[in-house]
């Protein structure tokens, strides 16, 4: 039984992550059209690299509180989802560490996990 809430959790949890930077992403392209215009290219200003952590971070505190409220608090399930979310961020840095800043990715990163374990906080007081 374990396994499918872990297995759920990071279901929830990616998908709410997914959700809210989509979502950002799309209003952004529509609100910020300097953003629309580099997107592809990737070739990001200050401002719509820290825009873009900011979006990362709100969509890992939904990550936690999804992967949390799946998990019903089971702390080993949570810490395992987390740390397999972790896992895949870096992966998926590493294949585009060319395309943004060493501080970027760092800063990324190293908020996944205090982040993540502070949306489920959120979820467990509610």
């Amino acid at each position: 039984m374990r396994i499918i809430r872990a297995i759920g959790a990071l279901v929830a949890g990616v998908l709410a992550w997914k959700a809210v930077a989509w979502g950002a992403t799309f209003v952004g392209r529509f609100i910020w059209s300097d953003y629309a215009a580099v997107e592809m290219e990737r070739t990001f200003s200050l401002d719509m690299l820290l825009t873009r952590l900011a979006v990362g971070a709100l969509a890992t505190l939904a990550f936690g509180a999804a992967t949390a409220w799946v998990a019903r608090g089971d702390q080993r399930v949570i810490g395992a989802v987390i740390i397999s979310w972790l896992l895949f961020s870096i992966v998926d840095h590493i294949i585009v560490w060319d395309q943004f800043p060493v501080w970027y990715h760092l800063v990324y990163l190293a908020y996944i996990v205090p982040l993540a374990l502070l949306g489920g906080r959120v979820v467990r007081r509610a």
